[in-house]
């Protein structure tokens, strides 16, 4: 379910915060909770889901400042982080996802995160700079916290497919239509990319 579409404003929301946590988080006490934190604290969400039938838990983000931050301080484990660039227009928009894998307990490490003024996670800083860089076309970006890291690049855009495919035999066609296609990379190989 999204939490704002292009009616509901995060303005809106604000001078009701706790009706639309009620209505966004479906049911998900812990996912209600989470939103209002969010919301107090001045960040911008774009969508939730608490989590029901095959569909994954999830918060997603507008990637600002004050939101790399919080990836910085956050407890990786067990979760997904998808960054997504798009441009329409010549505007760039960004965003990001925090979705659980196999873990009810997202939203209670979301709710218990303190923050430590300017902690920095290199890796996510890596691809922050890397999405950030204005790309022609579709990118997105997991990064997969379970036992190890693993990171999936999925773009349309043709130099970095040409890029990928000269370091990696191995690609999968996400989408044929769009011409999207997602390569398991290594966060190194993000690194020349940023200068």
């Amino acid at each position: 379910m999204r939490n704002i579409t292009p009616v509901i404003k995060q303005e809106v929301i604000n001078k009701d915060k706790e009706k639309y946590a009620y209505e966004f988080s479906e049911g998900n006490h812990s996912l209600e909770k989470c939103l209002i934190k969010l919301w107090d604290e001045g960040f911008e969400t774009i969508g939730c889901c608490g989590g029901h039938g095959n569909h994954e838990s999830y918060i997603g983000f507008k990637l600002d400042d004050k939101a790399i931050q919080f990836l910085s301080n956050i407890k990786k484990e067990n979760i997904k982080i998808t960054f997504s660039s798009l441009i329409i227009d010549g505007i760039q928009n960004l965003h990001f996802t925090i979705k659980e894998i196999n873990n009810d307990k997202m939203f209670d490490n979301i709710l218990n995160t303190q923050f430590i003024i300017n902690k920095v996670d290199k890796d996510i800083m890596t691809v922050i700079n890397f999405i950030s860089k204005k790309i022609d076309g579709y990118v997105n970006i997991r990064i997969w916290y379970k036992e190890k890291i693993n990171i999936y690049i999925v773009t349309n855009n043709e130099e970095l497919i040409d890029y990928f495919s000269n370091i990696y035999k191995k690609s999968t066609i996400v989408d044929s239509i769009k011409k999207l296609v997602s390569f398991k990379i290594n966060i190194s190989d993000l690194y020349s990319l940023i200068k």
